[in-house]
Parts: C-alpha cells; sequence; structure tokens
C-alpha cells in the first residue's frame, strides 16, 4: 500500500513577525530551518518515489532538508517551474547499503 507525507514548511520570516505570507516568497527563519532539520530528522528512513512543492522558496528549503538528510535520496533536483531549467542539486554526502 502506498504512503502519502504531508509536510508544512518551517517557520518563515513573516511568520516569525505574525505577520500573513500568502503567495508572497518569503524565506525560512533561522528557526524555520531547525525545524526542517527535525522534521528531515524524523523522516530519515522514510523512502520517497516523489516530492512535490509548490513555488515557494521556504517550502522548497523545507524539502530540500528533507531529502538531504534521507537515507534513501541520492540526488536532489531543483527544476524551475516554468523554464525546466535545472539550477541546483546535491549529491548525497553518505552513501548507506540497499
Amino acid at each position: 500500500m502506498g504512503r502519502l507525507t504531508l509536510i508544512r514548511h518551517g517557520q518563515s520570516i513573516w511568520n516569525l513577525q505574525n505577520r500573513f505570507t500568502g503567495w508572497i516568497d518569503v524565506s525560512l527563519s533561522a528557526q524555520g530551518v531547525k525545524e526542517a532539520q527535525q522534521a528531515a530528522a524524523l523522516l530519515t528512513e522514510q523512502r520517497f518515489d516523489l516530492a512535490f512543492t509548490s513555488s515557494l522558496l521556504r517550502a522548497q528549503d523545507t524539502l530540500y532538508e528533507v531529502l538531504r538528510q534521507n537515507r534513501h535520496c541520492n540526488h536532489y533536483l531543483r527544476v524551475h517551474e516554468t523554464g525546466r531549467e535545472w539550477y541546483e542539486h546535491f549529491k548525497a554526502r553518505h552513501h548507506y547499503a540497499a
């Protein structure tokens, strides 16, 4: 049976200021980065076939942390929403036996 994992982005700078962000592209706060890293630690063993986010950087940066720490994810490719242009990737720093 399949599994759907939903994750909310970490705290944004505007969340910290108690401001509504909506579709304004606001970055994660320092606390938001820590929250993303904490979520990633909880999902280290979770296998993901696909991962999607909105085009907002706070969502993409949260997912980046989750996939960067995931033991089953050996690459990450961020694709521009309209141009499908590659602009960021990582290769796993660690290698685990399958």
